[in-house]
């Protein structure tokens, strides 16, 4: 049985189990044998005073004092399966915070502001909830507010995730209790500020409360359910609902063979990509060694062409001297003919310089042989 009290004004929300056909039933304070229906068959029997929002719950909107009394859940099919709650609608008392000329109380002291058309409160807290008047000079009443104040979280993990919590205040200042969505049994976590030991089977060794920080580790689908953070006055500071999922094996295998198979793309990948750089780099080296021994061959060669013609010019001045100058010295060199010495023409193609690794082959007509120069 779960008690509750509520202001003047305020929307009071009923948690309603996801049981096959759920039922609430309202027994007033005044006449506890009579039974009004608010929930049936899903829907909702006066909507202008009740109403079901997203998540399920029954509002009960602007409590009044004939809304005390007990309301009970329970399954239309099953009726032993039940859970109450009972609701006491209270004004409390007056407390003055504006006096025309200044904000009394600690509390809103830099909070609360009033000019002459409205009044404006900052950094609202769980504790500014109920009802606010503003009075004449008469003492007469110009308006009045309820103020509601709610937070609420909802969070989602994946199987074995760690839960971590913010409190928004110390847990000396707090109350926690957690309520399992399998059996709605309420967990007490810290009671009054004192941190509850042992805690409960299923949250032994798992769940650590650390400052204003509440954490769970590895989170299983059994741990889907509720946190509800009190202060110690009773008054809600914060509802988390926690759900934990579980993917399917099927969706397990999928997501694994479709990681594998990326892993072996991108493993192919990188193995053609390393092998193109290979490859490239062989290609530049290759490149680099024929460059350079074809500079050297094309130096060797135009040194041993140089060192022929240098020999044969200088032959060829000894060789003016002594012969007629009718007499023509022919030389074959790499096509050339050179019919007089510092003079040369285009030979035909037959005659030419044969160069070997021995060294090099001269045509000459009308010189001695040594053993560098053969004659044809």
């Amino acid at each position: 049985e779960e008690r509750r009290t509520a202001f003047f004004g305020e929307d009071v929300h009923i948690e309603v189990p996801s049981w096959s056909d759920p039922q609430v039933v309202f027994r007033p304070r005044t006449n506890s044998s009579y039974e009004v229906p608010l929930l049936q068959a899903g829907r909702v029997t006066n909507p202008n005073k009740t109403e079901l929002n997203a998540l399920g719950h029954l509002v009960l909107k602007d409590v009044q004092e004939e809304d005390e009394g007990l309301y009970i859940i329970r399954s239309s099919r099953n009726v032993s399966i039940s859970k109450n709650l009972v609701l006491s609608v209270r004004e409390p008392p007056p407390v003055l915070l504006y006096n025309q000329s200044a904000v009394l109380g600690d509390d809103y002291a830099g909070r609360l502001s009033v000019s002459d058309r409205q009044v404006v409160l900052h950094s609202v807290r769980m504790t500014d909830e109920g009802s606010f008047t503003v009075l004449d000079r008469d003492g007469h009443t110009k308006t009045r507010t309820c103020l509601n104040v709610r937070h609420q979280s909802f969070l989602h993990f994946a199987y074995g995730e760690n839960l971590k919590m913010k409190l928004f205040l110390h847990y000396s200042n707090l109350n926690v209790v957690y309520r399992s969505k399998l059996d709605h049994q309420d967990r007490v976590i810290v009671n009054q500020g004192v941190l509850v030991a042992p805690l409960d089977p299923q949250l032994e060794g798992r769940l650590t409360v650390d400052g204003s920080e509440l954490v769970m580790k590895k989170m299983h689908p059994a741990d889907t359910g509720l946190f509800k953070v009190t202060d110690l006055a009773g008054f809600t500071v914060a509802h988390v609902y926690i759900t934990v999922y579980k993917m399917a094996p099927l969706a397990v295998a999928i997501l694994s063979m479709l990681g594998l198979i990326a892993f072996m793309l991108l493993v192919c990948l990188l193995s053609c990509l390393y092998k193109i750089h290979k490859r490239n780099e062989k290609n530049k080296k290759l490149t680099l060694i024929a460059q350079q021994a074809g500079k050297k061959d094309g130096e060797a060669f135009r040194q041993v062409v140089h060192e022929a013609y240098s020999r044969f010019t200088e032959e060829s001045l000894m060789t003016s001297v002594c012969d007629k100058p009718s007499e023509t010295t022919e030389v074959t060199i790499k096509g050339l003919e050179v019919s007089k010495p510092g003079r040369y023409q285009t030979l035909p193609s037959d005659n030419f310089l044969e160069m070997s690794d021995s060294g090099v082959e001269f045509s000459h007509s009308g010189l001695p042989l040594d053993s560098d120069t053969e004659a044809v």
